[in-house]
C-alpha cells in the first residue's frame, strides 16, 4: 500500500462565480509535491522543503496584499507605511504578549489541591450531566 497525502480546497478566484477546486497531492514515490488548480493547471514543487519556502513566501504577499486594502484590521490597529507597523506585525505583538503573561502566572511548581481544585470548578459546567 502506498503512504500519500491529499488535501483538497477552494480558492476564489476572479471571474468564477464558484470556488475553484484546489487538490494538493504527494506520495512516498516522489517528493514532488502536486496542486492541482480545477482542471486547468498544476504547479509540480520539486521537493516539501521547497513548498515550505512558496508558502512562507506566499503568506507574506497575502499579509502585505491585506493591509494594502484594508485599513483596520480586527483588533484595530493603525496601518503604517512601514511593515513593522502594520496590522498583522501589531496582532503578533499582542499575541506574543499574551503569551509572555501566560508564562508569568504559571508555576509548575505550584501543587496546593485546593487551589487547584477550586480552578478547576470554575470550569465545569454544573448543568453537563458528567459533572452530577
Amino acid at each position: 500500500m502506498t503512504k500519500e497525502e491529499t488535501y483538497d480546497t477552494h480558492v476564489y478566484v476572479e471571474g468564477r462565480d464558484r470556488p475553484l477546486s484546489v487538490r494538493m497531492h504527494t506520495d512516498e514515490h516522489s517528493e514532488v509535491c502536486s496542486i492541482r488548480f480545477g482542471s486547468s493547471f498544476t504547479l509540480n514543487v520539486v521537493t516539501p522543503q521547497d513548498l515550505i519556502e512558496f508558502s512562507i513566501e506566499l503568506d507574506k504577499f497575502a499579509k502585505r496584499a491585506y493591509d494594502l486594502h484594508y485599513e483596520d484590521d480586527i483588533l484595530g490597529a493603525e496601518k503604517g507605511p512601514n511593515p513593522e507597523y502594520s496590522s498583522w506585525s501589531q496582532i503578533q505583538k499582542k499575541l506574543d504578549a499574551w503569551d509572555e503573561a501566560c508564562k508569568e502566572e504559571y508555576d509548575p511548581e505550584d501543587t496546593d489541591p485546593v487551589r487547584i481544585m477550586a480552578e478547576e470548578a470554575q470550569w465545569k459546567d454544573p448543568n453537563d450531566p458528567v459533572n452530577w
